[in-house]
């Protein structure tokens, strides 16, 4: 059986497109190698891109921890330095405060001397609390006033509760006072002497035994006199 023109000529291109496909198929097996060294060097090439992100984010985390560390160094620094300020600033308070405090006292002691008082140190210990600084003078409160030391003193010696804390002036009969009228003695002095309060005699011999044996001494030579 003959083939038709019409058949002859499908049958030849069907042929022209295997031809072709061959020819296709050929090159794309030449092309192989080209393509897999160009896959291999594309993915040599991410790999690579992806290890130097990994080491760039490595080395911001290492940067962040060094400036945490920096900060937090820093912060110590300043809380230590802040503390070290507010230390000194105390003691400068309490050098000063204590200056204040010696000053006054020494004030006080120069009024309230051996030539006036008995003991002076136990008379600040009574009275300490009487006295203070006011702008860089020492002044005592008294009765609610500011008076001034030798006030005080002068007011205290006259005082029934604070008398036996004195000496006796030329001329006085008693601890720090004058005889009362009649011959009787002023109960505001020695609490030892006849009329004497008990109270400031058991106050005296807890704060001050010593100052309790002088005036019970006094007081019974006083006696004797008499």
């Amino acid at each position: 059986m003959s083939l038709t023109t019409e058949q002859i000529a499908e049958l030849q291109e069907k042929a022209n497109k295997a031809d072709a496909l061959e020819r296709r198929l050929a090159a794309l097996d030449g092309n192989k190698g080209e393509i897999l060294d160009e896959k291999r060097k594309l993915q040599d090439e991410v790999r690579a891109l992806r290890e130097k992100e990994a080491a760039r984010e490595k080395k911001e985390l290492e940067d962040q921890n060094r400036t945490a560390e920096l900060l937090e160094i820093e912060r110590k620094e300043k809380e230590d330095l802040r503390k070290e300020k507010e230390r000194l600033e105390q003691e400068k308070e309490e050098l000063a405060q204590k200056r204040i405090e010696d000053r006054v006292r020494t004030d006080f002691l120069a009024i309230f001397s051996g030539a006036e008082v008995f003991q002076p140190d136990h008379a600040w210990g009574l009275l300490h609390s009487l006295v203070e600084d006011d702008n860089g003078k020492t002044v005592a409160k008294h009765r609610g006033a500011k008076i001034g030391l030798t006030e005080l003193r002068e007011a205290l010696r006259k005082d029934v509760q604070y008398a036996y804390l004195f000496r006796p002036r030329q001329g006085a009969g008693g601890m720090g006072s004058k005889p009362a009228a009649g011959g009787s003695v002023d109960t505001s002095g020695n609490p030892y002497l006849p009329g004497g309060s008990v109270t400031q005699r058991i106050q005296l011999e807890v704060e001050d035994p010593d100052l309790a044996a002088k005036l019970k001494a006094e007081a019974s030579a006083a006696r004797a006199k008499g």
